[in-house]
């Protein structure tokens, strides 16, 4: 996933109902930050292809890119009704899936040549459901890149 990096500050926040500070700092994370995938127990279980590692929410093209393993970047276009919260993106209203994203309770440590002050960083869930049904159809935890 190659496209340039979005200034946080160039996030519309036009969407957002009765707006705060916190709901504005969410929406500016979700639309500025790539994710990538991690695993641990993180209070339910991944679900979706493992083949999928990135994620980035793009407000410009109005999509979900995944980065993938073996596969050309794939994509999910962004429902068009939006509610957001201080720690939730909701997007629904489309004709394919329903898609949120979540900050969680729990950190995750990188691990990096057994480096003993990493510092953690909070856990985010992606989840997706197609539109109609209950089923979980994604269930990804991530954290930032940019760590």
């Amino acid at each position: 996933m190659s496209e340039p990096a979005v200034d946080p500050e160039s996030v519309d926040l036009s969407a957002i109902v009765n707006p705060t500070p916190e709901k504005e700092d969410f929406l500016k994370l979700a639309f500025s930050t790539r994710f990538h995938v991690v695993y641990g127990n993180f209070g339910s279980n991944p679900f979706g292809p493992g083949n999928n590692i990135m994620f980035a929410f793009d407000q410009v093209d109005n999509r979900l890119r995944m980065g993938r393993i073996t596969e050309a970047i794939g994509e999910h276009v962004l429902p068009p009704s939006l509610n957001v919260t201080s720690s939730s993106v909701t997007f629904t209203g489309g004709d394919d899936l329903d898609i949120i994203f979540t900050s969680t309770p729990h950190t995750y440590t990188r691990q990096v040549n057994g480096d003993p002050d990493a510092e953690p960083v909070r856990v985010y869930n992606i989840q997706a459901r197609k539109v109609g049904e209950t089923s979980v159809f994604y269930n990804y935890f991530v954290v930032p890149i940019s760590f």
